[in-house]
Parts: structure tokens; C-alpha cells; sequence
């Protein structure tokens, strides 16, 4: 089931965080030649927005756009860290979407 809620992914590579100690924010893209951008949904789902090819972001392998690595996520605490570093909820509903994607991380 696909959340209705879905955001673009704008933020630095968990990785890049964990090793070098941050990185640049930017838009993450679907491989495979489609380079739509990918979202995440309140059910902690990526989706491509180019071709809706779909999975729960504890299933992806992601790289940066530096091209360091290629790795699967698989670390709660810092894929939660980043995330919720990546943009400003300051409302409300912002803060739930959050919440329900931090919850759904645990599958």
C-alpha cells in the first residue's frame, strides 16, 4: 500500500553524514536511466514520480549524486536523523508526516 502524502527527497546522503560528516543536500533520482525524482510517502515508500516504480526505503540501494558508494539503508538512526534534518516541519502536519514516516520505518 502506497501512502497519499508524498514529499520529494531533498536531503544529504546518510552515508556521506555518517562518514564525512555531512554533505550537500540534493534532489535523489531514480537509476536505471528514468532520472525522475523520487519521493517518500507517509508510509516510508519511495516512489519515482517519472515512472512509479516503488519500495519501502529500507528495501532501496541509493547512492549519492557524488557517486561514493551505493549501499542499501539499512541503519534507522541515521536514515531518521536525516531525514529529519532535511527539511523545516514546522507545522502540524508536517510533523506527523514525519512521525508516520519514522514509524513506518520499523517494517
Amino acid at each position: 500500500m502506497l501512502g497519499s502524502v508524498r514529499v520529494n527527497i531533498y536531503m544529504q546522503c546518510p552515508r556521506c553524514r555518517e562518514e564525512y560528516g555531512g554533505a550537500e543536500q540534493e534532489y535523489w533520482r531514480h537509476g536505471d536511466r528514468c532520472g525522475g525524482v523520487l519521493q517518500l510517502d507517509e508510509l516510508a515508500n519511495v516512489i519515482c514520480s517519472r515512472c512509479g516504480a516503488h519500495a519501502h526505503l529500507t528495501e532501496m540501494h541509493l547512492s549519492c549524486n557524488s557517486g561514493r558508494h551505493i549501499y542499501k539503508l539499512l541503519h534507522k538512526n541515521a536514515t531518521a536523523a536525516t531525514i529529519s534534518c532535511s527539511a523545516a516541519f514546522t507545522d502540524h502536519m508536517g510533523i506527523e508526516w514525519l512521525q508516520s514516516v519514522l514509524k513506518h520505518l520499523d517494517r
